[in-house]
């Protein structure tokens, strides 16, 4: 082994980085990547700013000599990789019995772990040193007295090569924990040494008979005669196995697939069979048949069978057999990284997933980050655990890995119809360790009537009733496979199937749709007879509430409320969405905003890397989610409820809510989001359309063109006084100042957010780009010297025409996508409208004043026939001129400076653009013959504008190129999206402000 001095040693090691508060962490490890290119990293949650980085120092100081990003570093001491439940096995073993234990060690770097498994095997109690331990002192500080001692003689070595899993687990007798856990501590490449995770069902719970089920039905959600009930679907499940001879699963015509590559997939309910710890189901009324039943069953050959089937009846597992044994010696079997099931049954196709088992513990563990981080990266995967059946423990009772944050963890509610509404008493608890809201959600889960396995390989049809949360979970996952099924046939926004509006949607919008429809419970009475109580709502007894999915699905014609789903995302471009809604005071409006965080070390003590907040505005008052008074930084499921009497506190007929989603922290690139709202603010599942604010924006838009001619007229005049001062001119001038101020007070006074945002852009854009563009014009006639025209291609190509009618067809053509626009803005409500013309005067502004910087800094032969020597064109005739000239008619725009970008085809362009991006959701499928169209009439404009001479041919290309980049560029910013997964104006509920 290598005597020198650990930190002198060139090898990779852990470190601690503190990343300065205004620097987002993908910053810092870009830039250390550079160096490093297999640097490896976890982020810190919270608000520590920190990141745990495996390299070499030298990286780090390299780095940050090229742009300090850091508050500071520092090798990641030894004693801080050991967890609490290490710890407290230390402690336990000193007055226990313990023979040996198993701990699991987690490496980062390219260890192989069989070498680390060799260095370790070979080292017996001698060849360990001594640590010359105090007996009588606790644990922790003979682990901080033993590494500090064996630090001070041995370094460890390095090992290159793969490292599949990332874990190695090795069985250590008790009378060498101390010595071997301090150890190995002390190898650069563990990040982590944890008790081995034992997993298993939770237990079996005998519910008080007064709350059985006092109805036949299988609980679940009503299907729809115009909705296909799941046929070819398929649904991932983990547990004990599957009894295949009972008739809700058996297939006399096809077998059970246990090889991927085989080739039948036929069987009716198992997709595919993977047999990790056998292919059984060993015992008689087993956990994972009944399990399965819930989910998927169905008894074909007995009628009398089918109030039992599965909520998913149609649908098709793709299983995981985690069972092993039976009776007393029945067991979980997991692989060493649990990640492994969820990774093997996604590949198989199944993106939901039912895991009715966990952990006793509530720690944020490896297997549980490493669960979070696989949603992250695969964000269409959604995976459902049970709480767990230890509720009477009290708080912080949750599973693991139920306590993920990117995972949906279910509690039980009774079953019986007067109990419906009452949290189980034996439904595991919150908060978590980092004090985030769990569970999610509560389902039925008492007395639960499913499939019974027979134990052996006869043939059965017996129905069984089980408790525990292990029986609402796969409740909650076949609700998510409706609720994907919902989305994927097209029926929102419309609440009728609509194959244009069918999208897949991510793992947070299944979430905050289950979290969005819970309803509150009341917590069961200790004595028989009593009131029971209400539970606070959300909290840690009943999360977000009771799944109700009548309160989510929008139906056309029959469902009571609107249903509003957004898949957004923030960057550090777009970090503030929001928009305004008004809703009818006299239905609830609920909000649920979930995010797919990115992972976070188990080391973190809050594990929220990225945070959002959801805030909802009424009048002069803010809401804040999950019953807060301030933004919630801890959980990344958050809720708003405005209960009737808080919309009637205003007084007005209808309430006008101001929604925004916020990014107080990005560590990543970008951050992925669902919104879900539910309320009532339209029957068309649309915005409220209030005529009076459609009124007030058009007549803001009037004004604003009234100020825009008169700011013109104004500027011209007050110029003109130099020459020649005249008393009427100035009272002239007087009353149209006075004209333009009075009518943007009138426009500023109207009541309408958005008619303001169309007000300061015509006075910031439109009347600078006025004054620009009309003095680059003054400029370029001023300076223009007639000359021949130049040998353009197009003119040598196309005759020019001479006829005045055909001079006014490039014109006209240019003019008719500015109908349209007109006609599509018609058909918008008050709020859309608002944005289509702030957003279109934007992109014209920017266009023109990249037309006037041009023109000013060309003196170029112009084609056109008033540039030509002889012409009666009147050019500007000195500076005053230049500056002060106005066009008379307030429509003439000509000038002589050339090789400009052409403002007929910007014009066209940037007009065509804007149309094709606020087409109807009916037009979106004709979107390749409409951009065909859209193609043909610029050509033929072009071909027009080259005939009489208008512009030469570069001139037409460079306003195609210009208009094209503006519209790309600013697109992210305030325009919408083609892509019809995305709402369009006639769709979106939003005025969204960037």
């Amino acid at each position: 082994m290598d005597n020198r001095r650990l930190d002198e040693d060139p090898i990779p090691s852990i470190y601690y980085l503190q990343v300065k508060p205004t620097i987002p962490a993908y910053s810092v490890v870009d830039r250390l990547r550079s160096h490093d290119p297999s640097l490896e990293y976890e982020l810190i949650g919270g608000n520590s700013h920190g990141i745990l980085v495996y390299t070499v120092e030298s990286v780090i100081l390299h780095a940050e000599e090229e742009n300090p990003m850091l508050a500071t570093f520092f090798r990641f001491p030894s004693i801080s990789k050991i967890s609490v439940q290490v710890m407290h096995t230390l402690q336990s073993i000193q007055t226990e019995k313990c023979d040996s234990l198993t701990l699991e060690f987690q490496t980062m770097g390219s260890l192989p772990l069989s070498a680390l498994e060799e260095e370790f095997r070979v080292l017996d109690a001698e060849d360990i040193p001594s640590c010359d331990l105090a007996e009588a002192s606790p644990p922790i500080q003979q682990l901080v007295q033993c590494i500090a001692t064996l630090s001070d003689r041995y370094t460890p070595v390095s090992y290159e090569g793969p490292s599949p899993d990332r874990l190695l687990q090795i069985t250590i007798p008790c009378d060498k924990l101390i010595r071997s856990v301090s150890f190995l501590s002390l190898h650069p490449s563990i990040i982590r040494i944890d008790m081995q995770t034992r997993y298993t069902v939770p237990p079996a719970i005998s519910p008080s008979s007064r709350h059985l089920r006092d109805y036949g039905a299988q609980e679940r959600m009503t299907t729809r005669d115009d909705a296909a009930p799941l046929y070819h679907r398929l649904i991932g499940l983990s547990d004990t196995g599957v009894d295949q001879h009972s008739c809700f699963f058996h297939d006399p015509a096809h077998p059970v697939r246990y090889d991927f590559a085989a080739n039948d997939t036929r069987h009716r309910k198992i997709f595919m069979y993977n047999s990790y710890a056998d292919d059984t189901e060993a015992d008689a009324d087993a956990h994972g048949t009944h399990v399965a039943g819930t989910l998927v069953g169905e008894a074909l050959e007995d009628a009398t069978l089918t109030p039992y089937d599965g909520m998913a009846y149609k649908a098709r597992l793709v299983f995981f057999d985690i069972g092993k044994g039976a009776g007393g010696n029945a067991r979980l079997s997991t692989p060493r990284r649990i990640v492994t099931i969820v990774n093997t049954v996604y590949s198989q196709g199944a993106r939901i997933h039912s895991a009715s088992w966990g952990a006793f513990s509530s720690a944020y563990t490896t297997d549980t980050a490493s669960i979070d981080s696989f949603v992250y990266f695969h964000p269409d995967c959604f995976i459902v655990f049970a709480a767990g059946n230890e509720g009477e423990k009290g708080a912080g009772s949750i599973y693991s890995p139920a306590n993920g944050k990117n995972v949906l963890a279910v509690g039980s509610t009774y079953n019986a119809d007067s109990y419906r509404d009452v949290r189980a008493s034996f439904s595991c608890q919150g908060p978590t360790s980092d004090n985030r809201i769990k569970p999610d959600l509560l389902a039925p889960g008492v007395a639960i009537d499913s499939a019974a396995s027979s134990g052996s390989e006869a043939r059965t049809c017996r129905v069984v009733a089980k408790t525990g949360t292990s029986m609402s979970t796969p409740i909650v996952a076949a609700s998510a496979l409706l609720l994907s099924q919902y989305l994927e046939q097209g029926y929102y926004p419309s609440g009728t199937p609509r194959a244009e509006d069918a999208f897949v949607p991510a793992a947070s919008t299944l979430k905050a749709l289950l979290v969005h429809s819970g309803q509150p419970t009341r917590e069961e009475s200790a004595l028989f007879g009593a009131e029971e109580t209400e539970l606070a709502f959300p909290g840690n007894k009943q999360g977000f509430g009771r799944m109700d999915l009548n309160a989510v699905l929008y139906w056309r014609n029959e469902s009571a409320f609107n249903l509003f789903i957004q898949e957004g995302e923030m960057d550090d471009h777009v970090r503030r969405v929001s928009f305004s809604l008004l809703v009818s005071p006299l239905a609830e409006v609920k909000l649920t905003l979930v995010w797919t965080d990115p992972p976070a070390s188990v080391f973190s003590s809050s594990v929220m890397v990225n945070d959002i907040d959801l805030e909802v505005a009424l009048g002069d008052t803010l809401f804040f989610p999950n019953n807060l008074s301030e933004p919630d930084r801890t959980n990344n499921v958050e809720m708003i409820r405005l209960s009737p009497t808080v919309l009637q506190a205003n007084g007005t007929e209808m309430a006008n809510i101001t929604v925004s989603i916020r990014a107080h922290r990005l560590e990543t690139q970008s951050q992925t989001y669902s919104l879900v709202v539910t309320g009532v603010f339209d029957t068309e599942n649309q915005p409220i359309v209030n005529e009076q604010g459609k009124r007030s924006v058009i007549i803001a838009f009037l004004y604003n063109c009234a100020s825009f001619f008169f700011f013109m007229y104004t500027w011209s005049t007050f110029f003109r006084l130099f020459h020649a001062f005249s008393f009427m001119k100035f009272l002239y001038a007087l009353l149209l100042m006075a004209v333009f101020v009075i009518s943007q007070k009138l426009a500023y006074n109207l009541e309408i957010a958005e008619s303001r945002e169309v007000h300061n852009s015509f006075n910031i854009l439109i009347c600078c780009e006025l004054v620009l563009n009309e003095i680059s014009r003054n400029l370029a006639g001023y300076l223009h010297v007639p000359g021949p025209m130049l040998k353009d291609i197009g003119f040598m190509l196309i005759p020019e025409f001479t006829s005045k009618l055909l001079e006014r067809v490039g014109d006209l053509l240019t003019f008719i996508p500015f109908l349209i626009m007109i006609v599509l803005a018609l058909r918008m409500d008050y709020r859309h409208l608002a944005k289509f013309l702030n957003d279109q005067l934007r992109v014209f502004s920017i266009y023109y004043v990249i037309r006037a910087c041009c023109e000013c800094l060309t003196i170029l032969p112009g084609p056109a026939t008033h540039c030509r020597p002889g012409s009666t064109f009147n050019p500007p005739r000195d500076w005053v001129d230049v500056i002060s000239h106005m066009p008379s008619d307030g429509l003439s725009f000509s000038s002589c400076g050339d090789l400009i970008p052409s403002g007929h085809i910007g014009f066209t362009i940037l007009g065509l653009i804007a149309i094709l991006r606020a087409l109807p959701r009916r037009l979106i499928s004709y979107r390749r013959v409409l951009v065909f169209i859209c193609v043909v009439y610029v050509l033929v404009t072009c071909f027009f504008i080259i005939a009489y001479r208008k512009h030469y041919t570069v001139d037409l290309m460079v306003g195609f190129f210009i208009a094209g980049l503006i519209s790309v560029v600013f697109r992210d910013g305030w325009q919408l999206s083609l892509d019809p997964l995305e709402p369009s104006y006639e769709a979106l509920p939003t005025s969204a402000s960037v």
